[in-house]
């Protein structure tokens, strides 16, 4: 962008003509996470920012209660408080490699794999991290969390290239459940987010329900 102009450079990559597989998910971060992260102006999700996750969402679910936008139930509450407790601990090995660029919103929808090859696309909410979340973020959260698919997928992003530290524990657990459990309450702190600008598209119904959703899976991951 210079001064009130901004030029953007679009490509067209035709149609999709497959379907990208885990395994493709796991060659694709695991060049992904070679690339260079040097970007000031990016969010940086390191150890203390994911050990304050619990008590940053609480404080959100505060101003949202006093706004009357949203009223949590207290079996949230009453969770968020209980991780927070732990969360120090479980937060451990966050800046264990591969850390650095994070795609942050990665689906299948976000490898376009057609005539002209394979591309990784959407990176609008990508931060500095640990790229390990990519592959669990792979999975979404509409399904209950699949370890054992993820671990194999560890497995094969160490196979395309990835950094072997990717398979050692982190706060105490399987790297598998690590990511998987914090991804759930990555995501639950962004919906709370766009819950405060009014931008969710769901009701206070459908807002709790899902937050409910996420966080007791966070839980039982993460305890």
């Amino acid at each position: 962008m210079t001064d009130d102009r901004l030029v953007m450079l679009l490509e067209d990559l035709g149609d999709s003509t497959e379907t990208p597989t885990d395994l493709h998910a796991a060659a694709a971060t695991a060049r992904l996470h070679r690339a260079d992260p040097t970007c000031p102006s990016l969010d940086v999700w390191d150890t203390d920012t994911l050990a304050a996750l619990p008590e940053t969402m609480l404080d959100a679910i505060g101003r949202l209660s006093r706004s009357g936008q949203l009223r949590a139930g207290k079996d949230i509450l009453l969770s968020l408080a209980g991780l927070a407790r732990s969360s120090t601990r479980r937060a451990e090995g966050t800046q264990r490699p591969p850390f650095g660029l994070v795609h942050g919103e990665f689906h299948p929808t976000s490898l376009h794999r057609g005539m002209r090859g394979q591309h990784l696309i959407d990176f609008g909410m990508t931060f500095i991290g640990p790229g390990i979340l990519d592959l669990a973020t792979w999975q979404g959260t509409r399904q209950p969390p699949d370890p054992k698919r993820l671990a194999a997928q560890l497995h094969a992003y160490v196979t395309a290239g990835g950094t072997t530290q990717i398979l050692r524990q982190r706060g105490g657990l399987a790297p598998e459940v690590w990511a998987l459990g914090w991804h759930r309450l990555h995501s639950a702190a962004w919906l709370l987010q766009l819950t405060a600008t009014g931008s969710d598209g769901f009701d206070p119904s459908t807002t709790k329900q899902i937050l409910r959703r996420q966080i007791s899976t966070a839980i039982d991951l993460l305890r």
